[in-house]
């Protein structure tokens, strides 16, 4: 079975039990997350988060319904991906998170049947339309939570390395990434905006040039230079 198909399975098996009230008590699982994020990366926001998952479904849609898809320019996007880590450093500090309203949190409430505002409301519907048109817009700027997962996998022992002898720089694998991150230039994958989609070795061509392996700890150096 392709990794795809089982990422697919994940989110749609999480979404459902999250739906159902499946997990009364989540400590054993965020636990497990937190072991799984730091050892490998934010596995949670690319193969179980609700709200990345409604957000891929919509994009595959929107594809469908041959809805323009919007790239965002490679130097805007890389000024504004610190503004979810901004948020997060001025969450931590302040009621910030009250202003910014993370619409993540507020889609999982929607999700439990909580009662939300007009105002929630008209902010979830507007990232959930936005997925139309960006591949995972939330995600890659506004998710205070995947920030910090992404923070936490930060010195993760497991990583996508690049093999540059056989790869061909056809950048499929720039093309596919959600979180826009350049990975035809890299050797390691070590950007914090990485989900563990692996979407880029799914749609490599080459056999073998992409894959998630264990880090060769005797090429560290190598390994921080291709930040």
């Amino acid at each position: 079975m392709k990794i795809q198909n089982i990422r697919y399975f994940s989110q749609i098996l999480y979404f459902l039990l999250f739906f159902t009230t499946f997990f009364v008590s989540v400590r054993i699982f965020l636990v497990l997350v937190l072991i799984a994020t730091i050892l490998g990366g934010p596995f949670f926001c690319g193969w179980l988060c609700p709200f990345g998952t409604i957000q891929e479904i919509l994009f595959k849609l929107g594809r469908l319904l041959k809805i323009p898809k919007i790239k965002i320019n490679k130097k805007i996007h890389f000024y504004a991906v610190f503004f979810r880590y901004f948020s997060l450093a001025t969450t931590t500090i302040s009621l910030f998170y009250l202003l910014v309203i993370d619409a993540r949190v507020h889609f999982l409430d929607a999700l439990r049947g909580d009662a939300l505002s007009i105002i929630v409301y008209s902010i979830l519907s507007f990232f959930i339309v936005l997925s139309l048109f960006f591949d995972r817009f939330f995600c890659n700027y506004f998710c205070i939570q995947g920030a910090t997962y992404g923070l936490y996998g930060m010195f993760r022992i497991f990583r996508i390395k690049r093999n540059e002898k056989t790869c061909i720089d056809c950048k499929l694998c720039d093309k596919n990434c959600p979180m826009n991150i350049v990975i035809s230039s890299k050797k390691y994958v070590n950007s914090l905006q990485c989900i563990n989609c692996f979407k880029c070795t799914s749609n490599c061509p080459k056999r073998n040039t992409l894959i998630y392996k264990l880090v060769d700890f005797k090429n560290l150096k190598e390994i921080i230079k291709n930040k």
